[in-house]
């Protein structure tokens, strides 16, 4: 059951703080599941790699009305925010998202505590097998890139970025695959990058 007062009875509730305090209970719950829990987020790490499951709201959420959760989930690289900065290549440090198939969008207002234990169930049946698969496989870059399984959620610059700094080596075979996925000044400064690393 709830331990939040402002769960047990949000009527009147400034939506921002039952936003807050819902992201709490889901901090809470993941952080017996093995992930680490800060106020929006919660991750879990394989040394580099980190699968990311972040909670966003809206800024027209409706006080006794609507209270917006949306959920976005990423694999990211610890080294590669740093790695971007010096090189100039790629956003960020995000390289897979998830897009489809999952629970995205939830009204948290009057959510019930069997309500709370769907969406994590939801959750855990559809996001993080996911996320895990993708994570479980980039230390085998190669097989990312020769396979169409993880095509549809690849963030092209920033996984091109991360090609760059872990496995250069693999730059060709990954340009012709992604070039047409690549704004033009993106792929001329891995192409230019490609020439250094030769």
């Amino acid at each position: 059951m709830w331990q939040n007062p402002i769960l047990i009875n949000p009527t009147n509730q400034d939506p921002k703080d039952i936003f807050a305090a819902y992201c709490q209970e889901l901090g809470l719950y993941f952080s017996e599941h093995g992930f680490k829990a800060s106020k929006t987020k919660i991750e879990r790490h394989h040394g580099d790699i980190v699968e990311s499951i972040n909670f966003w709201s809206s800024k027209t959420n409706i006080r006794n009305e609507s209270v917006h959760l949306e959920t976005l989930a990423y694999v990211k690289s610890r080294k590669l925010k740093k790695w971007i900065k010096e090189n100039g290549i790629g956003r960020n440090e995000f390289i897979y998202k998830l897009k489809d198939n999952y629970p995205k969008h939830t009204n948290l207002f009057s959510h019930s505590y069997q309500d709370f234990l769907q969406l994590t169930s939801e959750i855990e049946s559809s996001i993080i097998p996911r996320l895990y698969l993708f994570s479980n496989s980039v230390p085998n870059v190669e097989h990312i890139i020769e396979s169409t399984q993880f095509d549809n959620g690849i963030i092209h610059d920033n996984f091109m970025a991360y090609i760059c700094m872990s496995r250069p080596d693999l730059i060709d075979r990954a340009l012709t695959k992604y070039k047409h996925q690549l704004r033009e000044d993106k792929r001329l400064e891995i192409e230019e990058f490609r020439l250094k690393c030769k």
